[in-house]
């Protein structure tokens, strides 16, 4: 999963700093989907989301509904809010976006694919109180070199049916992202609970990218970093 993986940044893993390989030279549109996702992780810890049961049998859509729907500036959660209109099979040609959906394991992603790609990425682990933490991805990717995304944590209880920011999972992610060199790109998990990560960096010895991979894996209610074993 080297250059050739469609490659998950964190501008910021919804971090402080500012977006990683920034670009020269963007189009109107794809400025405007860089300081979207931005502004959308200035705001996301201070506003809990409500969640219709509108999807019973399929809860990540409830999920993917309720943010969307909070957050409709970012082109692919209009995509995501289109697509959920009416979910099943549909013509990639006639609506140029491609929805990944898969209720059975609780994940769900809409790609927009341009000069830049654009993401929305879904998924939720079960916690040890019968709550779930549910893992948002935005992300604008462009071969791997020019990148913004932020990557969001929500604590779910079924009782309240809120989606509650959980600044303490995202800041223990944010903290192992921080000890790694370069740009950090991720893959929310569609079977299993661990999160791919690819970090790369550009030497000048190498003359080209190089990059590493490793897992951020659910353990304790959080995350720990652990070694990808072939």
């Amino acid at each position: 999963m080297k250059k050739n993986l469609l490659l998950f940044i964190l501008a910021c893993f919804a971090m402080a700093s500012t977006a990683w390989g920034q670009v020269e030279e963007l189009s109107e549109k794809d400025t405007i989907a860089v300081q979207r996702i931005l502004e959308i992780r200035e705001i996301w810890a201070d506003n809990p989301i409500q969640v219709k049961n509108d999807f019973p049998n399929a809860r990540i859509r409830n999920f993917a509904k309720a943010f969307a729907g909070n957050y409709l500036q970012y082109r692919p959660n209009v995509a995501m809010m289109d697509y959920l209109k009416q979910p099943g099979e549909y013509d990639w040609s006639e609506r140029n976006y491609y929805v990944e959906d898969d209720p059975r394991n609780g994940f769900i992603k809409c790609d927009i694919i341009g000069q830049f790609d654009y993401k929305t990425e879904l998924c939720y682990w079960r916690r040890p109180n019968g709550h779930l933490l549910v893992g948002v991805l935005l992300q604008t990717t462009n071969e791997g070199e020019r990148s913004t995304a932020v990557l969001m944590f929500y604590d779910f209880d079924s009782e309240t049916q809120l989606m509650t920011p959980d600044k303490k999972v995202y800041q223990t992610v944010t903290n192992l992202v921080a000890k790694h060199q370069g740009n950090a790109y991720f893959h929310l998990p569609q079977e299993g609970k661990d999160i791919i990560v690819t970090t790369a960096y550009w030497s000048e010895t190498d003359d080209d990218f190089v990059y590493d991979d490793f897992l951020f894996k659910w353990k304790d209610n959080s995350f720990v970093e652990s070694k990808i074993v072939e």
